[in-house]
């Protein structure tokens, strides 16, 4: 209103108010992102279920069932000073600058039966880092048994899962430490839109 010559000021509480009037409250934002129609959305949505509900059948069964994720660029932070304990009549207090120790990379895996998480924490998000753990996963258990792998196709884990035995470094660790048996069934997870 200044920059267009309509008045030479105006206080915070007429900008508050004009807004409040007409509902404007340009301080929130919402995000959204355009991801393209998968036509066999229905049918990858139908298997990453069915995968999930059969799971405590198919461990009956001996056949294993994981959830794969990783979680990168974690970063390893420490306070600048205590946290300030609640006092009568004051809050608790946190000291908002923080020490940055670097950042990390998570790779978990959930067994959908039991519950049980096994992860590793490392510095880097090679694939050499995600074939070096994936081989530490199935090793844990006998080469022969069956595992269904479900993963998230727009990170790096169902990128990597397929190009695995083509990977220089990955498909002998595989072998070698797995054996030539490996029985590995991947479920791609699908995208859920929101709205």
């Amino acid at each position: 209103m200044i920059a267009r010559g309509i008045v030479t000021e105006i206080s915070a509480h007429s900008i508050g108010r004009f807004l409040r009037e007409v509902d404007l409250k340009p301080h929130r934002t919402r995000g959204w992102i355009n991801s393209p129609r998968d036509a066999q959305f229905e049918d990858k949505c139908r298997d990453v279920c069915e995968t999930y509900c059969l799971a405590p059948e198919r461990a009956a069964a001996g056949i294993q069932t994981r959830n794969i994720d990783e979680m990168t660029g974690v970063q390893a932070l420490e306070r600048a000073a205590p946290t300030l304990p609640m006092r009568p009549g004051r809050t608790e207090r946190r000291e908002f600058e923080d020490i940055r120790h670097g950042t990390l990379t998570l790779i978990a895996s959930f067994d959908v039966a039991t519950g049980r998480v096994t992860y590793r924490l490392g510095p880097t998000r090679t694939e050499a880092d995600f074939a070096e753990w994936l081989v530490e996963l199935l090793a844990s258990r006998d080469a022969a048994t069956h595992r269904h792998l479900i993963m998230d196709n727009l990170g790096r884990c169902g990128r990597r899962l397929g190009t695995l035995e083509q990977t220089s470094h990955a498909g002998p660790h595989l072998r070698e430490h797995v054996g030539a048996s490996l029985r590995v069934e991947l479920v791609t997870e699908v995208r859920v839109r929101d709205g």
